[in-house]
């Protein structure tokens, strides 16, 4: 798409907010004649989503089912609008939300997808100048599953308090087989999740060297990314929607 239909297709999403849960279904029917959409507000959304696989779609409407939530519908005024506008025509910041949009179709979860609508609607809810962190939040968000997503908060729930508390530097699994095995999910997948975490830098690690574990299999150290993220999920309320697709 041309920078300007893309303008319009994210304008159209934040102006419309309100209406998606209505909207939804007619977005997902088959687009049988581009005349009968021209009457539409949602047509440049419509046509754009009329070739994805049902996959795809699915993911799709977990992203519009969020988007409204991040949004503030009290915000939608003329004002607000031309802000909108301006604050998409720089080129960074357009970037970004079409990657946003990009990547929920593109995600290995729906329930990511979903974060990304929420997160998308609070950026262009604050018209938020986009930093690093984002870019890591995006990124993670495109490569996790929804198991992935469900050890991340067993893991920040259970330990995030011990490196304060015990003044810890690192965690490694190979160290603390009773606390791990206390999760209640295998330990080798939760493994598997902490270096898939640590390789989209959501985690950390300390350093090596002598009689250090640095990046050994399964160490791990948080950091202020895994902060940002853990929050945004928590205000999202997705890991609290029982899943019905």
């Amino acid at each position: 798409m041309s920078e300007e239909t893309s303008i319009k297709v994210i304008t159209d999403l934040v102006k419309h907010a309100a209406e998606w849960d209505d909207k939804i279904d007619e977005v997902f029917k088959p687009v049988k004649d581009y005349s009968e959409t021209l009457g539409d507000v949602i047509y440049p959304v419509k046509i754009a989503l009329s070739t994805l696989t049902l996959a795809n779609k699915l993911k799709f409407k977990r992203f519009l089912g969020q988007f409204a939530s991040g949004v503030s519908l009290n915000n939608m005024s003329d004002d607000y609008i031309k802000r909108l506008e301006r604050y998409l025509k720089k080129e960074v910041n357009l970037e970004y939300i079409a990657e946003v949009i990009d990547s929920s179709i593109k995600s290995r979860s729906s329930r990511c997808s979903a974060i990304m609508g929420y997160y998308a609607g609070v950026i262009l809810n604050e018209l938020k100048d986009i930093q690093y962190k984002d870019m890591v939040v995006l990124n993670a968000l495109t490569v996790m599953n929804n198991i992935d997503l469900e050890y991340f908060m067993l893991l920040f729930q259970r330990f995030s308090s011990l490196f304060t508390s015990q003044n810890l530097n690192h965690i490694r699994v190979h160290d603390m087989p009773d606390e791990f095995n206390s999760l209640g999910v295998p330990v080798f997948e939760m493994e598997n999740t902490i270096e898939k975490l640590k390789n989209v830098q959501l985690i950390g690690y300390d350093v090596g060297g002598f009689d250090s574990v640095g990046n050994a299999w399964g160490a791990f150290k948080f950091n202020e990314y895994t902060d940002y993220f853990f929050e945004i999920i928590n205000k999202s309320g997705v890991m609290n929607i029982v899943e019905t697709e």
